[in-house]
């Protein structure tokens, strides 16, 4: 499950890449309002209700960087829900900080998870010249904390990590001001990819924007681009693993106004559906 929730998160982030290759089809507008950065989503499976999310994405106010750093501060929380929750009790938090320059600029990537079987926590420090430095620490049950010693399988060479960021400063930086963001309504057709390192498993975000349509969302219609992401993995994970990512495809529909907010994230063929369900105007709360 963990897998998969993640694989969507991260997807989901892949839309702010388009800039790079895409032309604003609309001229710049102000920042996403706060509300588009504080989101909770619940997560159906097979027409039952598996999980739900909260994301909450946050940049320091400066005029100047030069003047006053800006940085980012952003926390990322899953608990499986019914059934699933019952089977497995899977939980789930991460958070990323940085400075927000051209780029966001991750200076630490933590999560951390349980489930009724046990707890891990993976840390990643990003150095300017040797690149990102990986901490693993797991335990069975409700034990303590022990860092892992044994390099996992197909460990991922230092050099294939250079460039890549976490999931989560990718998806903050997606929602970045929507000068940003228009460059996804580009021609249908338009390619782009990410490099993503998420501590073990090194991959790759391929996505392809498919254009503008009306989905059905909640009992409504909505106006919204769809992009097709798939992962392609590069390295890092076990053999029983590569089923989720390699070739793990999504389709992530936007709002087709200048926030871009996901508002479903949808598994191509089996997998997992995702849907907005509340913009908080502060950090959202899952439900007890």
């Amino acid at each position: 499950m963990r897998h998969f929730a993640l694989a969507a998160l991260v997807m989901a982030v892949a839309v702010v890449f388009a800039a790079g290759s895409a032309a604003p089809m609309t001229a710049p507008t102000a920042a996403a309002p706060p509300e588009a950065r504080r989101l909770r989503y619940e997560v159906w499976w097979g027409g039952l209700y598996a999980a739900e999310f909260t994301l909450s994405l946050t940049e320091t106010n400066g005029e100047s960087v030069s003047e006053t750093p800006v940085t980012f501060d952003n926390d990322f929380a899953l608990r499986t829900r019914g059934i699933l929750d019952w089977l497995m009790g899977f939980g789930l938090s991460a958070e990323s900080r940085g400075a927000a320059e051209t780029r966001l600029v991750p200076a630490i990537y933590a999560v951390e998870f349980s489930d009724d079987w046990g707890r891990g926590r993976t840390a990643i420090r990003y150095r300017d010249d040797d690149g990102p430095e990986v901490a693993r620490f797991s335990a069975k049950g409700d034990g303590p904390l022990q860092p892992e010693t044994d390099p996992p399988d197909e460990a991922v060479p230092p050099d294939a990590t250079a460039g890549t960021v976490d999931p989560l400063t990718a998806f903050a930086d997606s929602l970045r001001p929507a000068r940003r963001l228009v460059a996804a309504a580009a021609e249908p057709g338009a390619t782009f990819t990410i490099p993503v390192f998420d501590g073990k498993r090194r991959f790759d975000v391929a996505g392809t924007l498919h254009g503008r349509e009306q989905r059905h969302i909640d009992d409504s219609e909505n106006d919204v681009w769809r992009l097709h992401l798939a992962t392609r993995r590069v390295g890092g994970p076990k053999q029983d693993r590569r089923v989720v990512w390699d070739e793990t495809a999504f389709d992530v529909f936007l709002s087709a106004d200048s926030r871009l907010v996901p508002l479903q994230i949808a598994a191509v063929g089996p997998g997992p559906v995702m849907t907005l369900v509340e913009r908080c105007p502060q950090k959202c709360v899952m439900a007890e």
